[in-house]
């Protein structure tokens, strides 16, 4: 078998499902050490940020995730990486915390450039119910198109990375039909979420084009370091303020097609090359998806 067979074969998937992300918003300054954070809808968005990473070409990232995936073949890559690992749960939350922070200063130590976390702690769709009961009785932001962030981790990350990184990238992820988003196994099957076929907008960013392109949307806000709050308290209302902006995103997206009228937006380049040694870790992840009929948590679940 040749070289170019083997690489046929993991990266027809990629194709099949016609992956396209169409960015918007600040694209360059986020090239630099950073914390990421990001909403999360489906198990989609983890190839969806791989392909980012891979086409800004982000020399180091690290994850986020629940221990259990320790012991699976994602996991056992994932430890070999320097990724994290953190138990979840609310009995676990003070020692998960101090892992949590072991793990970053580990990654400060190697020279991290993305720290990729989800505020949110868990997929949307599964969150979306518990997360409106909990903001309704503490009297905390209710989002539309959002789960509450929890501030945890977020506050954790900001105090332990503030003098690594010189930026807080937030991205705002959009499929054509939000009840409809991505998943891995779309991405391992070479397929794209049957209802994205037929979307509402008259806009064709949102419509597959003749080479069947499933167009994802990507917009990014990069704030310095500098101008973020260092109190408990302010950083919370912060954090909070960028779910409100981000859910106001994603509500003129699903409307118009766009994250903003009359903005900028380019197709990033992907090199499908280097996308190949990714997808034998989703095949991995897929493996164990289907074993345990779970699902991936790349984030602090608490």
């Amino acid at each position: 078998m040749t070289l170019g067979t083997i690489v046929s074969m993991f990266e027809y998937p990629w194709r099949g499902t016609g992956l396209k992300i169409v960015e918007s918003g600040d694209l360059d300054s986020h090239k630099h050490n950073a914390l990421v954070i990001a909403n999360h809808q489906e198990t989609g968005d983890i190839p969806t940020l791989m392909a980012v990473v891979i086409g800004h070409k982000i020399q180091k990232v690290f994850w986020v995730m629940d221990s259990m995936f320790k012991y699976t073949q994602f996991g056992l890559v994932s430890g070999l990486h320097g990724d994290v690992f953190i138990q979840s749960g609310r009995q676990f939350r003070d020692k998960s915390l101090e892992v949590f922070q072991e793990g970053l200063l580990k990654i400060c130590k190697r020279n991290g450039h993305w720290v990729i976390l989800f505020p949110e702690g868990g997929l949307f769709w599964k969150l979306k119910e518990s997360s409106r009961r909990y903001a309704e009785k503490n009297n905390l932001p209710i989002y539309e198109r959002l789960a509450l962030p929890r501030v945890n981790a977020f506050l954790k990350s900001v105090q332990t990375l503030r003098s690594h990184v010189k930026s807080i990238v937030d991205i705002t992820i959009a499929y054509p039909v939000q009840e409809q988003p991505m998943t891995v196994v779309h991405v391992l099957s070479g397929s794209a979420p049957p209802e994205a076929k037929v979307p509402s907008s008259p806009k064709p960013f949102v419509k597959r084009s003749e080479d069947k392109k499933y167009t994802v949307g990507i917009h990014y806000r990069s704030f310095d370091i500098n101008t973020i709050p260092t109190n408990e308290e302010e950083l919370k209302v912060w954090l909070f303020d960028r779910w409100r902006e981000k859910d106001a995103l994603l509500n003129n997206f699903y409307a118009t097609g766009a994250f903003e009228s009359n903005k900028e937006e380019r197709v990033l380049s992907i090199d499908w090359m280097e996308l190949v040694g990714y997808q034998f870790i989703f095949t991995s992840l897929f493996v164990f998806f289907i074993s345990s009929s779970t699902y991936i948590v790349s984030s602090l679940l608490f």
